[in-house]
């Protein structure tokens, strides 16, 4: 990161990505999801209701500050 910037912790980073889920309504089960963090890289697993859903997710928090790599491991029906 440029201009000295912090890149946020470990437990921040989760819990950041975690209230982005939570609050989202087009998300059918957030309370479904897992979100581990290392380094910048964040792990998504449990279920969703679909692709579509599966692919918003991780839209959603591809633009979160902090987050460089993201290894979806959802699983639709």
């Amino acid at each position: 990161l440029q201009g000295g910037a912090k890149l946020p912790s470990n437990d921040v980073l989760r819990a950041d990505v975690a209230t982005i889920i939570g609050r989202s309504t087009s998300i059918a089960n957030p309370a479904g999801i897992e979100v581990l963090a290392e380094g910048q890289r964040i792990t998504l697993r449990g279920k969703v209701a679909n692709e579509d859903e599966k692919r918003l997710v991780e839209g959603m928090i591809r633009l979160t500050p902090g987050v460089r790599e993201i290894v979806n491991e959802l699983q639709t029906p």
